[in-house]
């Protein structure tokens, strides 16, 4: 007998912001900057081995970084992204700062729509709070035709 291959889904977003590659990372990896932003209460450390945790659950572990360039994670929980792979990576460009997240590895579908949905809500929350300092709420995204 042969076992099937399960296949797995992948997916990658990325968007350029008026801003310098610095202060991107830094809102990638400081927890009082993530907290303003992206999620509440949340911890992390940005080394090898470390975790980024929050008060959604999310425990991703820290397999590794490239200070001001990537960071790869191993997801942690969740039924359908644990054990998948997450990269976020930036690059100075002329018009700004490209950041890019990809996640591979997700057991459906569906776990993969999800994902693309709630990433391109942080990219949208991350342009507002690096423009104007206000962060943009899902629910508000949401309501406003997730633009």
């Amino acid at each position: 007998m042969h076992d099937v291959p399960r296949q797995l889904y992948s997916i990658a977003i990325e968007r350029t912001f008026q801003t310098n590659a610095m202060k991107v990372w830094q809102s990638l990896t400081e927890p009082s900057a993530i907290d303003s932003w992206f999620s509440a209460k949340s911890s992390f450390e940005a080394k090898v081995g470390g975790r980024f945790l929050d008060e959604d659950g999310d425990n991703w572990l820290v397999t590794a970084i490239v200070t001001g360039k990537s960071i790869d994670f191993t997801w942690e929980n969740g039924d359908g992204y644990h054990g998948s792979h997450l990269r976020f990576e930036i690059s100075e460009q002329n018009n700004g700062t490209l950041f890019r997240i990809a996640q591979s590895e997700m057991k459906s579908r569906e776990s993969a729509q999800s994902q693309l949905e709630g990433w391109s809500w942080a990219m949208h929350t991350l342009d507002s709070w690096l423009r104007t300092g206000k962060r943009v709420t899902y629910s508000q995204w949401d309501a406003a035709g997730k633009p």
